[in-house]
């Protein structure tokens, strides 16, 4: 009869290590496709920054050509001068460039590039791109073989006097992934356009996708897509643009190598499985041992099986305090096992998670002898983890332990590298402002709390002025300067319930909602304008600039898409009216 029991303690045991092993499993997969998720949606938002830039520093380019030598396909001194090296306004990269100008028929009227190399119109502008220029917006060209090298367009639409509509196109001569982040090194990734057709950012080879679903995602989540080509079974994570529809950044791994990460995680886990397996019959033996021969070495159960475990190890009572810690938990508590015993395991668990920690017995409680788990934080420590991954198994009614078996797993480093991720995904890492990505759900908040609320929200478009002038005549090291500086300044000028947010190049907006009248926005863009009246030191220049800061505001029911094109609006009119004022040299060197 005891010999059964204590075989009926050994399975229960059994189970309980199967059953974590099995959900050890699942986690590990689940972790480590959330987590190249989250990293191909980092690198589409850096993207779509880049995107925003190169874009409009082309526009910037391309408004001052001479309209007329271009429609007579003259190259102009402007055309020259961006051909041999000119710079994309607020990019803060060189962008040399070869010109091709199409009529709105798309037929070529003027090249610097051979004719020849030049693929067929069609090719170069699928319907989206072309129906996009065609209302006026900047947007990328396909990915086209041009003069034996894969190239990626910027194409403006410029109207001329008559009213027709050119569209030119400057083609980056260097990176061809000038736009677009870059990928880390060791993985084929791809920037795919709306026809299928993908360019590496390794070693500039052209890869077509066809009409596979990876080449164009139907919706906006980052999504994991498992296919084969040429008899190799493959897995590509999908990150949609949202500055170009129909474009998408897709990292191509082999699944086997890919999940080859998970298999060695798995192995881990097995190797515990046998240990737990192990430790419960040996453990089982020891009870036996116990009840045939003393009671005395009982308080040894299992101390010699869990020694040299990595996770530490604990056994609480019924009241939850330690009776019994493994060596491990020096290492993850920062506490030698002497130190712990008898505390409350909650004396260890971080204040604002042992609500979590609670219910977390409580679970464990419902389900005796199945192992149940979550991520919690510890109390703050230079010697102990931050995070650890707990599991806790009710062993209650087992006489052998007579309470809570408990597993903490130290994953403060996964924890942050996922935190260093999501960050990176909404913020600007030049300003650490930020990103569009994070201004769009922040604002898209702000509109809902004011419909419910009747409240306002109020938008300022802020562009700094003289940063083209500063790259050009200081470097993009000293322009980078300006707009670290730029932001600092802003931090400053808004209310503590505000945003402030880059948007790309030298564009920055302040969200500010819950407004109740408008005077409250007055007071900010004051405050901004009078904030960048003075200069700029960089090294030792003063650097003289300014900022337009456009101006919207609504209540109530909000048309929160109408709001953003009134601000935008208004700081370009701002911008024209600083412009036909502002003159003089933007830097000059300090204290002269």
């Amino acid at each position: 009869m005891m010999l059964a029991c204590l075989f009926g303690i050994a399975s229960i045991v059994l189970v309980a290590a199967l059953a974590a092993t099995a959900r050890s499993n699942e986690q590990l997969r689940e972790q480590h496709e959330e987590d190249t998720l989250l990293r191909y949606e980092a690198l589409a938002a850096g993207s779509d920054i880049g995107v925003d830039a190169f874009l409009r520093g082309t526009q910037a380019v391309i408004t001052d050509l001479d309209d007329a030598s271009v429609n007579q396909g003259t190259p102009t001194a402007e055309i020259v001068a961006a051909d041999n090296g000119g710079q994309t306004a607020g990019s803060g990269e060189d962008l040399k460039v070869d010109a091709v100008v199409f009529d709105e028929n798309l037929a070529l009227v003027y090249s610097s590039i051979a004719a020849e190399d030049l693929p067929e119109p069609a090719a170069l502008f699928p319907p989206v791109t072309l129906e996009a220029m065609r209302a006026g917006t900047p947007t990328l060209t396909n990915v086209a073989d041009v003069g034996d090298r894969p190239r990626v367009g910027a194409a403006v639409p410029v109207t001329q006097d008559d009213g027709s509509v050119i569209f030119v196109v400057l083609y980056a001569d260097g990176d061809l992934t000038t736009p677009f982040a870059l990928a880390p090194p060791g993985e084929m990734i791809y920037s795919v356009d709306p026809s299928g057709t993908g360019f590496s950012h390794q070693d500039g080879s052209i890869q077509s996708f066809g009409d596979k679903p990876i080449a164009v995602p139907e919706d906006t989540e980052t999504e994991l897509v498992n296919y084969a080509r040429a008899g190799e079974e493959l897995v590509a994570f999908v990150a949609p643009l949202d500055s170009l529809p129909g474009w998408s950044i897709v990292g191509e791994k082999n699944a086997e190598e890919f999940y080859a990460a998970i298999d060695e995680g798995m192995s881990s886990a097995r190797l515990f499985t046998l240990i737990s397996i192990g430790t419960a019959f040996v453990i089982c033996a020891l009870l036996a041992g116990r009840a045939l021969i003393t009671h005395r070495r009982g308080t040894r159960r299992f101390e010699s099986l869990v020694a040299n475990t990595a996770d530490a190890v604990s056994v609480l009572d019924r009241d939850l305090c330690i009776s019994f810690d493994n060596p491990a938990v020096q290492r993850v508590f920062g506490q030698t096992p002497k130190e712990r015993l008898k505390n409350p395991y909650s004396d260890y668990i971080h204040g604002d998670d042992r609500h979590a920690f609670d219910d977390l017995v409580r679970a464990a409680s419902l389900r005796p002898g199945v192992p149940t788990g979550s991520e919690l934080r510890l109390v703050p420590s230079d010697s102990a983890a931050d995070w650890v991954e707990l599991t806790v198994t009710d062993l209650v009614t087992d006489g052998a332990i007579n309470g809570y078996l408990v597993s903490a797993r130290d994953v403060t480093d996964r924890e942050y590298a996922r935190q260093t991720l999501e960050w990176a995904a909404k913020h600007d890492t030049l300003t650490g402002l930020p990103n569009r990505l994070a201004f769009e759900e922040k604002y898209a908040e702000a509109v809902e709390e004011a419909r419910r609320s009747e409240s306002g929200v109020a938008l300022a478009f802020v562009d700094i002025d003289g940063l083209k002038e500063v790259n050009d005549e200081l470097g993009h090291d000293a322009g980078d300067e300006l707009l670290r500086a730029a932001a600092d300044r802003l931090r400053h000028c808004v209310r503590s319930t505000d945003m402030v947010a880059r948007l790309g190049g030298d564009e920055f907006v302040a969200l500010l909602p819950g407004v109740r009248e408008r005077a409250e926005v007055s007071l900010v863009t004051d405050r901004i304008e009078r904030e960048f009246e003075a200069p700029v030191t960089i090294g030792e220049y003063e650097v003289a600039t300014g900022a337009s800061v456009g101006t919207a505001t609504a209540f109530g029911a909000i048309d929160g898409q109408a709001l953003l094109r009134r601000a935008d609006e208004a700081m370009y009119a701002a911008k024209r009216a600083r412009r036909s004022t502002r003159s003089g040299t933007p830097a000059d060197p300090a204290g002269s």
